[in-house]
């Protein structure tokens, strides 16, 4: 009997040593300094009151300027958005801030990234953001809901270690040491943002500084259209629960997206279809559908210079976006969440067709060979001639060339330069680095 005793008392001592270590290796090695996930979520938790929730993936944190809600509205708003937060880290933070404050309004920013990437909760594995989504939780039961239905039972385990897989682990020495030493000198815990690049404003609000400058959109790919098929069942659900919730708090809950670029959009070729079937799932539960990417210019006009990449804005985006959102909520206001907004377009199609023809950037696709490209114009709508004048580290390659595809000279390497034409005026510069292989 004395054996199994002692084996027992062993293991015990084991995992209890085991698992000490693991909060020494995190505490050293996680770099979460500045993961602004921890100093928005630090705020979240020392609130007077929040009035008005806004909840959702990067798009919600890169979008509204909390500080300047408060002053037009005169409410006190809060942004939850965490980067790539899945929809069921939406609803657990959405349960924890609603367990603190009494809040009035949520409003839940439908990304379609994240409506098409949900897939089955049983089958999803360990992820930095479904981390960062529940580290910071401080309810006990909310964070052990969400851990548990946010993995597969295999990955349970790798979830309730303080260092594992997608934590944040960083075994750099130099920023192991940035890390302590922010410790030491309390900077961590004052929770202090500090990135090149990149501002935090408060309130869940962060900044980027990063600029692209108008017409210089372009991708070295072609992404595919929006999977509006694979919307999940359990994304589905969850937008059931989070509307359950808001019905129990008496909360009035709105359903919006984010504006993104117009070339992000037409690069997918198929918003529209995503719009609709959202806007059909939210009808048959009673909501409308608020979507910024179909608001009239009149509205809300956004230059490329608004936005840090395609579909994230900057400083001036977010406080030109956050302008717009509070004139909506006042005419929303007056008409009780109620009727069709003067706002918005029917369609995505209808917003396009109201503006001037123009290339919005371009998409490059490297042919089989790697000698050539195909260059494809992304156009908001037109049937005007296209053509490109094509420079090779500063020496001339091609001048007003309508072809699609471009043979690379015999031994090119360096940045290629593009200018597309619409009916002979410049609309849009690119660059691509090339490399032929002949």
């Amino acid at each position: 009997m004395r054996k199994p005793i002692v084996r027992f008392v062993k293991l015990i001592l084991f995992a209890v040593i085991f698992y000490v270590l693991c909060i020494v290796c995190a505490a050293v090695f996680r770099n979460d300094r500045n993961a602004y996930t921890r100093i928005l979520m630090h705020e979240l938790h020392n609130q007077d009151s929040i009035d008005i929730l806004f909840c959702g993936a990067s798009h919600v944190s890169h979008g509204l300027y909390p500080d300047m809600m408060n002053s037009i509205l005169g409410k006190k708003t809060f942004c939850t958005g965490t980067p790539s937060q899945g929809i069921l880290a939406t609803y657990a933070i959405i349960r924890e801030a609603v367990s603190l404050y009494d809040i009035k309004e949520i409003f839940l920013e439908m990304d379609f990234a994240v409506a098409t990437r949900t897939g089955s909760f049983s089958t999803d594995t360990p992820s930095t953001s479904k981390f960062l989504a529940s580290h910071y939780l401080k309810n006990p039961r909310i964070k052990l809901d969400y851990v548990l239905r946010s993995t597969a039972p295999a990955y349970w385990l790798n979830s309730a270690l303080p260092a594992g897989t997608e934590k944040l682990i960083d075994l750099n020495p130099k920023e192991a040491w940035k890390t302590v030493a922010s410790k030491i000198s309390g900077s961590y815990f004052r929770c202090e943002f500090e990135e090149d690049g990149r501002s935090y404003w408060g309130k869940g609000c962060v900044a980027d500084h990063d600029i692209i400058e108008n017409g210089t959109f372009s991708s070295d790919e072609i992404p595919p259209p929006i999977a509006v098929d694979d919307i999940s069942d359990d994304y589905k659900k969850t937008i059931g629960r989070i509307i359950t919730l808001c019905k129990e708090r008496n909360i009035r809950l709105f359903f919006y997206a984010h504006p993104n670029s117009d070339f992000y959009l037409c690069e997918k070729g198929n918003y529209d279809a995503f719009h609709s079937a959202i806007q059909q799932l939210l009808a048959e539960r009673g909501f409308r559908f608020y979507d910024f990417n179909l608001c009239k210019d009149e509205f809300l006009s956004l230059e490329d210079r608004d936005f840090c990449d395609d579909n994230h804005l900057n400083g001036s985006g977010i406080r030109k976006f956050t302008e717009t959102f509070c004139a909506f909520y006042k005419e929303m206001s007056r008409r009780n969440g109620g009727g069709n907004s003067s706002f918005f377009h029917e369609t995505y199609a209808q917003k396009l067709a109201s503006q001037p023809p123009k290339i919005l950037g371009i998409m490059f696709n490297e042919l089989a060979d790697k000698n050539s490209v195909e260059i494809i114009p992304v156009l908001n709508h037109g049937s005007g001639t296209v053509s490109f004048d094509i420079f090779i580290d500063g020496t001339a390659a091609a001048e007003h060339s309508t072809d699609s595809v471009f043979s690379y000279p015999e031994g090119a390497s360096g940045t290629m330069e593009l200018t597309a034409y619409y009916d002979g005026v410049p609309h849009c510069h690119a660059k691509k680095y090339i490399n032929a292989l002949y």
